[in-house]
């Protein structure tokens, strides 16, 4: 008679769980109310979810994970895709020049992006360097010799009073070093170019109405470089 008692509880148990949750199997469609929907389910008569169903990020506005026609569940990481308006490309720069095939021998030559938004944070993905140069090899800075003070690369975040210099390149091995990639173009002949693309899995952040900013100084002589330039791209949030 125990056991027996035992056994019917369990199943009233059961049946009371399964009955605190809603039926959702005979509804077509479930759409909340608020002004920016955070859920939009199409439900088929068997109770799965029907192709097109979403879920919505916080703010409503980007989709998060979808059905898609073949009934996956597909999920945007990030929390969402990135929209197109809110990626950015931008070179660093001293004043208006992107141009850092300059002499910072006597004086160092800064070139930045700052974070002026106050509004929103910026997430920087990725950083190429690009140059062109004759007689691109190992062992020099492009095709400078080993440079004698070197170009510093700097962040400034998280409401830091300094900059962290994250590193001093000085020669083309370093460049490489820190790539996730890289790509030496010899055959235009002399001058030649040189990309080093430097790629963040977790995303460097320049956060909003704090002036933060990326740099990279010039202090020496690389004036004779036909071209140098730093691009940096990502997203903002």
């Amino acid at each position: 008679m125990r056991i027996t008692l035992v056994v019917m509880s369990f199943l009233i148990s059961l049946s009371t769980l399964a009955a605190s949750y809603p039926d959702y199997s005979s509804v077509t469609s479930i759409i909340d109310n608020s002004t920016s929907s955070l859920y939009q389910l199409k439900i088929l008569s068997d109770g799965s979810l029907n192709d097109n169903s979403i879920l919505r990020d916080g703010q409503g506005s980007t989709n998060t994970a979808l059905v898609d026609s073949n009934h996956a569940l597909l999920v945007n990481l990030y929390n969402g895709l990135t929209a197109v308006d809110s990626q950015f490309y931008y070179y660093v720069t001293n004043g208006a020049s992107t141009a850092m095939n300059v002499n910072g021998s006597t004086t160092p030559v800064n070139f930045f992006y700052t974070n002026i938004s106050t509004t929103q944070d910026m997430y920087i993905t990725d950083i190429s360097i690009v140059g062109n140069d004759a007689g691109i090899s190992y062992g020099k800075f492009f095709g400078r010799n080993l440079l004698t003070n070197g170009m510093q690369y700097q962040i400034k975040n998280d409401a830091l009073v300094s900059p962290i210099t994250l590193f001093n390149f000085k020669q083309n091995e370093e460049l490489i070093g820190v790539s996730s990639s890289y790509k030496l173009d010899a055959s235009m002949g002399n001058p030649q170019n040189a990309s080093f693309f430097l790629s963040y899995s977790q995303p460097i952040k320049l956060a909003k109405n704090n002036n933060e900013y990326v740099k990279f100084i010039v202090r020496d002589n690389i004036s004779a470089m036909a071209y140098l330039r730093v691009m940096i791209k990502g997203y903002l949030k």
